[in-house]
């Protein structure tokens, strides 16, 4: 390729570049793939203190609000807070939502809850 200023390098040039003998010079320097510095742990994320409709909707289906005294699982929060022990839900009679006139019917209720990650919900 003539005027390529960026001749390929030969055999003899790029065999430093793989070569894994360690460096022996003082002017010589190991050089670490950044790829193998990164910490092996996992990342463990932590449990949100508070829910409500500005939460992500990815993050909210990974959590489940929990009853802290009976271990039983509350349905249908539409916010809660885990510092404060308050949980607002939509009220439930045999399984549907309950309406009054045209609205449904919210509860909101001082109760001890925790938070838990659902089951099942993969994390993003």
């Amino acid at each position: 390729m003539a005027g390529n200023s960026k001749a390929a390098k030969s055999a003899a040039e790029t065999t430093n570049l793989t070569d894994p003998t360690p460096p022996t010079g003082p002017d010589e320097a190991l050089i670490v793939d950044p790829v193998d510095q990164r910490d092996p742990t996992p990342v463990i994320e932590s449990l949100p203190t508070a829910i409500d409709t500005r939460t992500p909707v990815d993050l909210r289906a990974r959590v489940k609000v929990v009853d802290a005294d009976s271990g039983e699982p509350i349905e249908k929060v539409i916010a809660a807070d885990v510092a404060a022990g308050q949980v607002t839900r939509f009220a439930v009679e045999n399984g549907n939502l309950v309406r009054k006139n045209d609205r449904f019917v919210t509860i909101t209720e001082d109760r001890s809850i925790r938070f838990e990650w659902a089951e099942g919900v993969p994390a993003e």
